[in-house]
């Protein structure tokens, strides 16, 4: 096993922690997990892999930036932070999308597209329906117009 390999499985192992006993819907939480990571290759994409198995675990659970920094680095908890929804923040879901957008950071806009795509599939609500594929669709777009400069 590679040390990219080892980081990845670290994540794993580290979310897995951090979100037991936590449920997505009705399943345990490391299905949802599982599911936006598995969107990426460990072999291609190790640093998406990673922020896909850590995203929640700043809104989710008793991590904190610090924790992630010091286990993972600069980069992998600076794309968490990102893709973060502040509970206290006064910034609607449009608004925190957009923020994502503007930061420029490739892996937290790829990350919160795939989380977008595996939460649209696992909801029957129409207005989350409506909310994720407008979120994925501006994230996009702005994925697009950064491989086009």
């Amino acid at each position: 096993m590679n040390i990219t390999q080892q980081l990845v499985k670290q994540a794993r192992t580290f979310a897995a922690t951090m979100h037991m006993g936590q449920k997505y819907g009705d399943d345990p939480y490391m299905v949802h997990l599982d599911a936006v990571a598995d969107k990426f290759f460990a072999d291609r994409d190790p640093l998406c892999k990673i922020v896909a198995y850590l995203h929640d675990v700043l809104e989710d659970t008793e991590c904190c930036l610090g924790d992630l920094t010091f286990y993972f680095g600069t980069e992998v908890a600076k794309a968490v932070s990102l893709v973060t929804r502040d509970p206290q923040s006064s910034k609607t879901y449009f608004e925190f999308v957009r923020s994502i957008c503007e930061s420029g950071n490739e892996t937290a806009i790829r990350v919160k597209m795939a989380d977008n795509e595996c939460n649209l599939s696992a909801t029957g609500k129409l207005e989350l329906s409506e909310r994720y594929i407008k979120s994925f669709s501006m994230l996009e777009t702005k994925l697009q117009q950064m491989n086009n400069t």
